[in-house]
Order: C-alpha cells, then structure tokens, then sequence
C-alpha cells in the first residue's frame, strides 16, 4: 500500500471516529507507523 493511500485510510478512519490505535490494528501498522505517516 502506498504512502498516499494509507495517509487517505489513516485520515478517512479517523474522520470516522476510530482512536489512532483502533486505525493502527485495522492497518496493520504499529502506532509510532500511523502517527509518523499522518506527519509526513
């Protein structure tokens, strides 16, 4: 998956509510992973 695209997954799941942690699980990624692409 594309940095694009999960930043566009990361932001869409969290416009829907989920913790960064809920998003972390769903993608797969580590918590540190998500913050880190969100600040990219």
């Amino acid at each position: 998956m594309g940095l694009l695209v999960q930043r566009n997954a990361i932001s869409q799941f969290l416009a829907m509510g989920l913790s960064i942690e809920e998003v972390s699980k769903t993608l797969n990624l580590s918590v540190e992973k998500v913050q880190k692409i969100l600040h990219s």
